[in-house]
C-alpha cells in the first residue's frame, strides 16, 4: 500500500482500529534526510464534523502532552488538515497487555505480572501529578483503565496510553450528566454510581487489572450491562490465592485493598500500590519482561517489524548526507569513499581514519632516546633559523663592519641557496648571532687592515672593515660605499 502523505507524515495501513479512530505507522519526513517511525491515531472520517469527538481527541492530545514519563505513550505532533485528524504518537514496538494475556495459554510469571502493573501504576502517577504549563496540578484521572490501554513493548516497560475520556482541567469536552465513560468492566463503583471520580478510582481499575494478570481469569462478568454494573457494585472479590495458589499472601492484602469499596480504604495514590507490590517479592526485569512478550506475541510482532523495515527501506532511507562547501573531507581506509546502504537499508560498518589536512602531531617520546632525538631536531632548528638570518640581503645602510673571523658553521649542515636569474648582493655575515657563533670565535679586538681601494675610511677610528673568513667570503662580499 502506497502511504498518504497528510503535512509532513507519510501514513501507511492500520494495525488497530476502535470506535473513533484507527492507529497507523507511519513516517515523520524532516529536513536534511531526518525520518523517524511513528504511531499516528487518526480519527474516523465519519467524527470529523463532529465537533464533540474532534474535541477529544484534542483534549487528548494537550493532556497527554504535558506527561513525560518512560511508563507513558510519548504525544509527538497533533495535524488537523481539512477532514484528516491525527494524533501522533511514540512508535512502541510491542502489544497491548490485553492481547499478550489473550495470547498465552498460561498467565504471566507472578514476576512479570507484578512489572507490568507496577510499571503502570509509576506511568498512572505521573499522569495524576501533571501539572500545566503555568504550574498548577491538572486533577487528571485517566478513568479507563483497562488490560487494553497499557502497552508493553519488548524492550520490557509498560506505558499507559489513551486519555481520550481522562478527566482534567481545562478540557474543552466535558462528561454530560448521567453519561458514564469507560469500560464497565474495570469501573470503580463510584463510576457507575455517577459520583466524585479521583486518582483513588484509577487505583481500583488498577486492582482489577492485577488481579486478572495474576489469575488469568476476568473479574467482573454480567449477562447484560445491567448485572455487570451491579457486579462491580455488590460481588465479593475474590482473593488472587484462591484462584492460584502459588499467590503469596502479601500480594493478595495489595490486590484487595486497591480494590476496597471505599475509596478512602483504597492506597491513596498509584505510586503508593506501586511501591507497596515491589515489596512483596522482587519483579521481573525489564529483559524478562521483554523476552515475555517476544514469546508471547512473536508472529504479530516479527510481521510488524517486517512492515517496519520495509517503510524505513523506502524512499526516504538513512544515507549519508552529501557534503556542503563548508564541510572538510575526512579519508577512510586509505582513501576510499564512505560506503553506501545496502538493498537492506542497513550502512555497513567501515574503519574510520582520520587524516589532518593540516599538521601531524608527533607521539610522545617513550624513551630518553626520543628526548635526545627531540633535542637534535630543535638544535637542527635553532642552527636552520641562523642560516636564514645569514643570508639574509643587507641593509641599504648597515652599521660598522662586524669580523666575519673564527666564525663557525656546524658541517653537519648544508645550505644551498637557490639559483636566481637576476643577481643579487651577497649576504652579509649576520651582525650577532649566538646560535651560529662559538663563544670562541669573537676576537678580544677588530683585526687592523688597511681599507680597500675606492673605500672611504669608516667614521670611527675603532671600527675597522670586515676581512673575509674565507676566500669564498672575501670575493663574495664587497663593503657598502660610503658617499
Amino acid at each position: 500500500m502506497s502511504p498518504r502523505t497528510v503535512g509532513r507524515y507519510q501514513v501507511y495501513e492500520a494495525f488497530a482500529a476502535g470506535g473513533m479512530a484507527s492507529v497507523h505507522l507511519g513516517r515523520l519526513k524532516g529536513q536534511a534526510g531526518f525520518a523517524r517511525t511513528v504511531a499516528i491515531k487518526q480519527l474516523h472520517p465519519s467524527f470529523a464534523e463532529d465537533a464533540s469527538t474532534v474535541s477529544t481527541i484534542l483534549d487528548e492530545a494537550r493532556i497527554a502532552s504535558r506527561i513525560q514519563h518512560p511508563n507513558v505513550v510519548s504525544t509527538l505532533d497533533v495535524v488537523v488538515e481539512g477532514t484528516d485528524i491525527l494524533l501522533v504518537l511514540e512508535y512502541v514496538h510491542g502489544e497491548s497487555f490485553a492481547r499478550l494475556l489473550r495470547g498465552s495459554a498460561e498467565p504471566p510469571p507472578v514476576e512479570v505480572a507484578l512489572a507490568v502493573v507496577t510499571g503502570m501504576l509509576h506511568g498512572l502517577h505521573a499522569a495524576h501529578e501533571a501539572k500545566s504549563e503555568t504550574g498548577e496540578p491538572l486533577g487528571i484521572v485517566h478513568r479507563d483503565v483497562s488490560p487494553q490501554n497499557v502497552l508493553v513493548g519488548a524492550d520490557g516497560l509498560a506505558r499507559v496510553l489513551d486519555f481520550g475520556i481522562a478527566k482534567a482541567r481545562g478540557r474543552l469536552q466535558t462528561t454530560r450528566e448521567g453519561q458514564v465513560k469507560g469500560k464497565l468492566a474495570y469501573m470503580a463503583p463510584e463510576q457507575i454510581k455517577l459520583g466524585e471520580v479521583s486518582r483513588r478510582t484509577d487505583v481500583f481499575a488498577a486492582g482489577i487489572v492485577l488481579w486478572e494478570a495474576l489469575t488469568g481469569e476476568r473479574l467482573f462478568t454480567g449477562d447484560n450491562e445491567g448485572h455487570l454494573m451491579m457486579r462491580v457494585v455488590e460481588a465479593k472479590v475474590e482473593a488472587p490465592s484462591a484462584r492460584r495458589s502459588e499467590i503469596p499472601a502479601e500480594i493478595d492484602a495489595v490486590v484487595l485493598r486497591a480494590l476496597s469499596r471505599e475509596p478512602s480504604e483504597r492506597f491513596g495514590t498509584a505510586r503508593e500500590m506501586a511501591l507497596a507490590l515491589e515489596a512483596t517479592r522482587p519483579i521481573a526485569s525489564t529483559s524478562v519482561v521483554g523476552h515475555w512478550v517476544e514469546q508471547t506475541a512473536s508472529a504479530t510482532l516479527e510481521e510488524r517489524a517486517a512492515r517496519v523495515r520495509a517503510i524505513e527501506a523506502g524512499p526516504g532511507s538513512i544515507r549519508p548526507a552529501p557534503l556542503s562547501s563548508r564541510d572538510e573531507p575526512t579519508r577512510t581506509d586509505a582513501g576510499a569513499a564512505a560506503r553506501e546502504p545496502d538493498s537492506s537499508g542497513e550502512v555497513t560498518k567501515t574503519e574510520n581514519h582520520a587524516i589532518s589536512m593540516e599538521r601531524v602531531v608527533p607521539s610522545k617520546p617513550s624513551s630518553k632516546r626520543g628526548l635526545f632525538v627531540a633535542a637534535g631536531i630543535a638544535a637542527l632548528v635553532g642552527v636552520a633559523a641562523a642560516v636564514v638570518l645569514t643570508l639574509r640581503p643587507p641593509a641599504e645602510v648597515p652599521a660598522a663592519g662586524v669580523p666575519a673571523a673564527n666564525m663557525t658553521v656546524p658541517s653537519s649542515t648544508s645550505v644551498t641557496p637557490a639559483a636566481s636569474s637576476s643577481p643579487e648582493p651577497a649576504a652579509e655575515p649576520p651582525a650577532a648571532s649566538t646560535a651560529a657563533v662559538s663563544s670562541s670565535s669573537a676576537p678580544s679586538a677588530p683585526p687592523k687592515s688597511p681599507p680597500r681601494a675606492g673605500a672611504r675610511p669608516p667614521a670611527s677610528s675603532t671600527a675597522a672593515p670586515p676581512a673575509a673568513a674565507t676566500a669564498t667570503a672575501k670575493e663574495a662580499w664587497k663593503p657598502p660605499r660610503f658617499n
